[in-house]
């Protein structure tokens, strides 16, 4: 396995600006892959870090493979990190993907925000003989690791499995960054798998790569199965139970947890119901994109009003220094206490929107698995 260590998938090089090799941005640059370097392997798999201040301020976040071990984790970091330098050498924001590790800086900050706007497929040249069934099989597989991976495992949101197609296995593999929320990953994992059938349905593998999170599958084995990176507990809890699941009885089926619901809704037959689950779970996902993406404009609101807070803090200041203008500071202290306290109220508008995609995923998350069970419920009794 280790002559995946230096594969590459795919590299960007973005345009939010260039910088010098003797500016302050290159400095905060070479500190901050020196600490993510460093740090990466006895973080799980996971490092995130800022360094500098204002303008020549740097984001970084890397991240290894959730199956791999800490030895090839720390190979990929040393071969990742001046790859990218070479390929971005004046870039401030730059991504690359390798098979086992992920390199990621900006001058922007991208902690815990999905970009969904172009994902990355890269696809085997072999093709199935099936494309219809094979992509049935496919997207149940993937359905099921997007909902197993937001079990918040130390470092990352990861899980692996395999179903059975015809006369041979297919294998996925699905990975969030570290800084997400779960039901950020859920988000983003969800958009994903919602694109295999544009590009998927034929190539027998590949992988489709966001910034924040890929999924990958093939038909021969590329992952490990490591008790230690499986079974571990997550650090933060996963996202809380409905109270139609929680008083159902678990069943076990590989490594993903289904739950048996004992009959439809009395008011509809089964068919039925389960058209009507599923338009719910859509409806629900729908909502939960627009809180999503509702969210983004208020965090974008909130650093405008808070860097126009930093501007009349500076004025005020400033003001202060000069006795002979009290009504100029009158003026800009009023300001600053007015910008303030805007800034406390679209801070609590951003987590009753983050609250409240959140509730709608937990939702959609339960509806869905009713509209399965309900599916298999009429397969049983054709």
């Amino acid at each position: 396995m280790a002559d995946e260590t230096t594969k590459c998938l795919y590299h960007h090089c973005g345009e939010t600006g260039n910088f010098t090799d003797s500016s302050a941005y290159a400095t905060n640059l070479k500190r901050l892959l020196s600490s993510l370097s460093s740090n990466v392997a006895s973080s799980n798999g996971y490092r995130n870090n800022t360094v500098g201040i204002e303008s020549d301020r740097v984001y970084g976040a890397i991240m290894c493979r959730g199956d791999i071990e800490i030895q090839l984790c720390k190979l990929c970091v040393d071969s990742v990190i001046p790859t990218l330098t070479q390929l971005c050498p004046w870039q401030k924001e730059s991504l690359i993907w390798y098979e086992y590790c992920m390199l990621r800086y900006s001058n922007q900050l991208f902690f815990s925000v999905v970009n969904t706007s172009s994902p990355v497929p890269k696809l085997n040249a072999q093709n199935t003989r099936d494309p219809e069934g094979f992509y049935k099989v496919l997207e149940e597989l993937m359905g099921s690791l997007t909902k197993n991976a937001n079990r918040r495992y130390p470092g990352a949101l990861f899980a692996v499995n395999e179903r059975n197609f015809s006369d041979y296995q297919i294998y996925g593999l699905v990975q969030c960054t570290g800084d997400l929320f779960p039901s950020e990953c859920l988000f983003c994992l969800g958009f994903l798998v919602g694109r295999l059938s544009t590009c998927c349905k034929r190539p027998t593998g590949g992988s489709l790569i966001l910034p924040s999170c890929y999924l990958k599958y093939g038909i021969k084995p590329f992952y490990e199965l490591r008790t230690k990176a499986m079974d571990m507990p997550p650090v933060f809890p996963s996202l809380p139970p409905t109270p139609s699941l929680m008083n159902s009885t678990p069943q076990a089926s590989d490594q993903v947890i289904l739950r048996v619901f004992p009959q439809a809704p009395p008011h509809y037959p089964p068919n039925e119901s389960t058209q009507i689950l599923s338009n719910n779970s859509l409806l629900k996902y729908n909502m939960a994109f627009d809180s999503h993406r509702n969210e983004k404009e208020v965090r974008v609101a909130l650093e405008r009003t808070q860097a126009s807070l930093a501007e009349a803090l500076e004025r005020t200041e400033q003001g202060l220094n000069r006795a002979n203008q009290k009504d100029s500071k009158n003026d800009v202290l009023k300001e600053t206490e007015t910008l303030t306290s805007e800034v406390a109220c679209m801070k609590a508008g951003l987590q009753k929107v983050r609250d409240e995609r959140d509730s709608h995923y937990v939702q959609a998350q339960a509806l869905t698995v009713k509209s399965l069970h309900y599916k298999k419920q009429l397969g049983d009794l054709s």
